[in-house]
C-alpha cells in the first residue's frame, strides 16, 4: 500500500506480509478492504494538524471501501481520479524493493520521494518530475535508469532515492524521460508524436485514458451520423391482419427491421476502401528506437513500398518475398531491389 503526499513528497509504504493472506479466500476483495483499513489507521495515527483534507484514490475499486471505513472522518473528502499514477514503479527502486523483500512481518515505512528538490523547485514541479520518473520506470526500467544517471560522476546519496543532479541536468533528464514516454505511446498506438497537442502530451504523461486520434475521429463520425439519423426520423404506419381477420395498425419511428443488410466483405465496399490505400503511403514514419548494431538494416525504396500498399486489401493480409543485395563492405545492410508477389491464400477471416 502506497500513500503519497504531493505537497511534501512524503511517501508512506505499508508492507502487508504474506502471512496475513494465508488461508484466505477472495483475495482481491480482501486486499481492497485491508488497504482501506490500513489507510484509516494511518490517518488516525497522524496529528490533527497533519491529517489531510482530501484523499485522492488512484484505483476506482477502492472508493467504496474507503468511504465505509472513513466514516469517523467526515471532514476528509474522498475523490476518485482518472490518472493512472504508476506508484508501483517505486518497487523497482533497489532500496524500497530490498526493504519489502526482507520484511518478515507487516511494516510501515516513511520515504521522501522529493529528496532535496523542494529547496530549489516548487512542489508542483517536484510532483511533475516524480510522475515523469515513475512513468518512465514503469515503461522501460533499464532505459529510465540510464537516463537518470547520464555519466559515472553522478551519484546517489545514501539517504536519497534519486541521483543528485543540478537544475540544468534535471531539465535535460526530464526532456529525455518525456521523449521516452511519448515514444512508447506513439509506438503502441501507431501515432506520430509530433502531431500530439500539449494537452494530449500532458494526459499521456499523467496516465489518463486518451484514445488514438483515429478512434476519436471515428467516434465523432458515429455520433454525428446518429444525430443526423435521429433528425430525419419518419413515422411509418403499417396495417396488418391477424388470423382472426382483426386489423392491426402499428406506427414506428425506429428503423428496426427496415434497415438494408450491409456486409463488411462486400466487394463494392472493399473496392471503395481500397481506393484510399495510396493515401496512406503519403506520410511514412520510421521509428528509430531500439535499433541494434548486430541485426540487419533493410533499405526499402519508397516506390516499392507505395506499390505494395496500393495493391493491398483493407481487410486481408498480403505477403511477398523480398529480394535484394548487400553493398560492398556492408554485409549487415540489405538493399531491397524487388518484391515478388506469390499466389495469395489469405481471407478476411484469417
Amino acid at each position: 500500500m502506497t500513500v503519497l503526499n504531493p505537497r511534501t513528497g512524503q511517501c508512506f509504504i505499508k508492507v502487508i506480509h504474506s502471512s496475513v493472506w494465508a488461508g484466505q479466500k477472495r483475495l482481491g476483495q480482501l486486499a481492497k478492504w485491508k488497504t482501506a483499513e490500513e489507510t484509516v489507521a494511518l490517518v488516525r495515527s497522524l496529528p490533527v494538524e497533519e491529517q489531510p483534507n482530501q484523499l485522492i484514490v488512484s484505483r476506482k475499486g477502492m472508493l467504496d471501501p474507503l468511504e465505509v471505513t472513513m466514516l469517523d472522518f467526515p471532514n476528509i473528502t474522498i475523490r476518485g481520479s482518472e490518472m493512472q499514477l504508476p506508484l508501483q514503479a517505486l518497487l523497482k527502486i533497489e532500496k524500497i524493493g530490498d526493504m519489502i523483500l526482507k520484511a518478515t512481518e507487516p511494516k510501515m515505512s516513511l520515504w521522501s520521494c522529493y529528496d532535496n528538490w523542494l529547496a530549489t523547485v516548487s512542489p508542483y514541479t517536484a510532483f511533475s518530475r516524480l510522475v515523469l520518473i515513475l512513468r518512465a520506470l514503469h515503461i522501460n526500467t533499464e532505459r529510465a535508469k540510464i537516463v537518470l544517471r547520464p555519466d559515472k560522476t553522478v551519484v546517489t546519496e545514501p539517504h536519497h532515492l534519486w541521483p543528485t543532479l543540478s537544475d540544468e541536468q534535471w531539465i535535460k533528464v526530464e526532456n529525455q524521460l518525456k521523449d521516452l514516454i511519448l515514444g512508447d505511446y506513439g509506438k503502441k498506438n501507431n501515432v506520430n508524436v509530433a502531431s500530439l497537442t500539449a494537452s494530449e502530451i500532458r494526459d499521456v504523461i499523467l496516465g489518463m485514458e486518451i484514445q488514438a486520434p483515429s478512434q476519436q475521429r471515428q467516434q465523432i463520425a458515429e455520433i454525428e451520423k446518429q444525430a443526423s439519423e435521429q433528425s430525419q426520423l419518419t413515422a411509418l404506419t403499417t396495417k396488418t391482419q391477424n388470423v382472426r381477420g382483426d386489423e392491426i395498425v402499428v406506427t414506428t419511428t425506429s428503423s428496426y427491421e427496415s434497415q438494408a443488410f450491409a456486409s463488411k466483405t462486400e466487394w463494392r465496399l472493399r473496392a471503395l476502401a481500397a481506393q484510399n490505400l495510396p493515401l496512406r503511403a503519403r506520410h511514412l514514419y520510421v521509428s528509430s528506437d531500439d535499433v541494434s548494431d548486430v541485426a540487419f538494416t533493410y533499405v526499402l525504396p519508397k516506390n516499392l513500398l507505395r506499390r505494395f500498399i496500393a495493391i493491398a486489401d483493407p481487410r486481408t493480409q498480403i505477403a511477398g518475398y523480398m529480394y535484394g543485395v548487400s553493398p560492398e563492405g556492408s554485409d549487415q545492410v540489405k538493399e531491397i531491389r524487388a518484391i515478388v508477389m506469390v499466389p495469395q491464400w489469405a481471407t478476411h477471416q484469417r
